[in-house]
């Protein structure tokens, strides 16, 4: 590896019979600005429009990228300030994250304070 690399542990390649944990404070995934990208890109289909730039690079796209590359078995993720309980903020990241994986689950978990947005800090 690289010295700039900022992976240490065994190899990256996937191997029979491990199972490999990833953990990451994403100190907040932006899951409002996921959203809009999301459905940007649903609109754009629609119309049959594709967007010229490059798709933006989220947290939570970015996350799952490394994940993906990592060959990670579970995530783990700390201070999302995510509100689980909104169906859309869950689906919308659970549907990217089938993406990787078809059999890929998610668990949630979040406080019993009431939010009317996506965004729950705490």
């Amino acid at each position: 590896m690289n010295d700039g690399e900022s992976f240490w542990g065994d190899e990256l390649k996937e191997r029979k019979g491990t199972l490999r944990i990833m953990y990451n404070n994403v100190n907040g995934l932006k899951i409002g600005d996921f959203i809009k990208m999301k459905i940007n890109d649903k609109i754009n289909k629609k119309n049959k429009k594709m967007l010229k730039g490059k798709r933006s690079s989220e947290k939570v796209t970015g996350i799952l990228a490394t994940l993906r590359n990592w060959n990670a078995n579970i995530l783990c993720l700390a201070e999302t300030q995510c509100a689980w309980e909104n169906h859309v903020c869950r689906n919308n990241v659970e549907q990217e994250l089938r993406l990787i994986d078809g059999y890929a689950g998610m668990i949630g978990s979040s406080s019993c304070m009431a939010c009317r947005d996506v965004y729950k800090p705490g």
